[in-house]
């Protein structure tokens, strides 16, 4: 997979391939035969570059997908997740990771199906929080899951 850097030309040029094979064409069959050679020799890597750019690009393109595979475990204890906590969460893992995170209405609603599917957890009226004055108060959220450890993320 090749990388794009820098900006896609706003009028594509016609005659760009020709233009490529016309000053380019020697080198790029040389960087093949050398890549083609190397591969031949020592084998794909285990973990490739591109291995990694496609991973990275396939949960991007779902991010709540990501979030829900990478930072939130069953757990039979525990507070659970409010739904303030879920939302800011995922925010915040987006941001880590350099995404944009889906926060119009209908993505909280396809995360909050996400994690009700996944996990197998119903939407509670009753997880206690204790508010800013010190009073224990119960919020919407769901119980039987948690935030996985900052280091598996």
């Amino acid at each position: 997979m090749l990388q794009l850097i820098g900006e896609a030309p706003e009028k594509p040029d016609p005659v760009f391939a020709e233009k490529l094979l016309n000053e380019e064409g020697a080198g790029i069959v040389n960087w093949a035969i050398e890549g083609a050679a190397r591969v031949f020799t020592e084998g794909f890597p285990k973990e490739s570059l591109s291995k990694k750019r496609v991973k990275k690009l396939l949960l991007e393109s779902n991010s709540i997908v990501g979030f829900l595979g990478t930072a939130i475990e069953k757990s039979d204890s525990g507070p659970g997740i409010t739904i303030n906590e879920l939302f800011r969460e995922y925010v915040r893992w987006c941001q880590n990771n350099e995404w944009e995170p889906l926060v119009d209405a209908e993505n909280k609603r396809k995360l909050k199906q996400g994690l009700e599917t996944r996990f197998h957890v119903t939407e509670a009226h009753s997880l206690k929080r204790t508010d800013a004055s010190g009073n224990e108060t119960e919020i919407r959220g769901y119980n039987g899951i948690r935030f996985m450890e900052q280091d598996n993320q």
